[in-house]
């Protein structure tokens, strides 16, 4: 059976922050949906892709999606300070806030010493989130979008092949696990 889930049915979103500013989010099922990884390369240009104002990708600036970035935000604030209060002994990360579940998804965060936030919402079965999550900054992000001369750091990542990585490198994830 899982071999016929495709990935908008496993991953659902990745969004990235660095210190308290979305600097990337997609929708990783939208995106399927609307071939964006494929239609993706096509583009020649993405300077109009961004809202700079609210720090989220045009493409998702609609109250909704800039309303769902400050909840995310807040919410993640809010368990972190949560753990701290129940294990005050917590003295980086690892020992804090890793992840949580609902019924209807697991939310995984990892945070780097830089200030950026990586979170991965997927399906309540994948149990190693985390472990994507680490893959994903060490081998796509660093070498795609921190590494890249055009990237200003804290910015919003404008980067066409950070993009048709993520999706290459999330569909090879979903086979190996099938």
């Amino acid at each position: 059976m899982r071999a016929k889930e495709s990935v908008e049915l496993l991953i659902y979103s990745l969004t990235i922050f660095h210190r308290q500013t979305c600097v990337f989010h997609v929708n990783i099922a939208e995106a399927e949906a609307s071939n964006y990884w494929r239609n993706f390369l096509s583009k020649s240009s993405h300077k109009d892709e961004f809202c700079e104002t609210q720090g989220v990708p045009k493409r998702h600036s609609s109250k909704k999606y800039y309303r769902h970035i400050r909840l995310l935000n807040g919410l993640l604030f809010s368990m972190k300070s949560f753990c701290k209060r129940l294990i005050p002994n917590i003295t980086n990360d690892k020992d804090g806030f890793i992840s949580y579940t609902t019924e209807l998804y697991k939310l995984y965060c990892f945070e780097t010493l830089s200030g950026h936030k990586f979170i991965l919402m997927v399906h309540p079965s994948i149990h190693y989130g985390n472990e994507l999550l680490r893959q994903l900054y060490s081998t796509i992000y660093l070498e795609n979008v921190i590494k890249s001369p055009e990237y200003n750091y804290g910015s919003l990542i404008d980067n066409q092949l950070f993009e048709s990585s993520l999706g290459s490198f999330f569909k090879h994830y979903i086979q190996e696990i099938s």
